[in-house]
């Protein structure tokens, strides 16, 4: 995804990652995941303007916490109740699925997660995933 995003100025970084511990959760499934949330903040960047997403990890007690936090402008107020609808897309015909956070809302269930999303319209979106630490 690193040449779409640079396409639409969009920067990616990543902190606190490397001192995770594992979570029970396919990894394909995390994968895909995050392809569809990184996907998602490059589809919003515009391409006139440098953006950013920073992808965050943190560790509290019992759970860990992702957190895709872009610039991209936000989320529509009326959008936000249905973005984890299938097939629900803002996108024109021909531009998207509408599956993308239908596919995370369904990969951080399956692992018993849950994840929040912290829309700021007009500035940019935060999705916070939550996974529970094996006990």
């Amino acid at each position: 995804l690193d040449g779409k995003a640079r396409e639409r100025q969009l920067s990616l970084s990543m902190r606190g990652m490397s001192t995770l511990p594992p979570v029970h959760a396919n990894e394909k499934d995390l994968e895909q995941m995050c392809f569809a949330l990184i996907e998602n903040a490059i589809g919003a960047a515009d391409g006139n303007r440098p953006r950013r997403l920073v992808i965050r990890g943190r560790r509290t007690a019992g759970e860990i916490t992702l957190s895709f936090e872009d610039n991209c402008g936000g989320i529509a107020p009326e959008h936000v109740d249905r973005i984890f609808e299938p097939f629900f897309s803002t996108k024109p015909p021909g531009q998207g699925t509408g599956l993308g956070l239908c596919i995370v809302d369904r990969v951080v269930t399956q692992a018993r997660g849950k994840v929040r999303v912290e829309n700021r319209p007009g500035e940019g979106t935060t999705f916070h995933v939550t996974f529970p630490l094996p006990s």
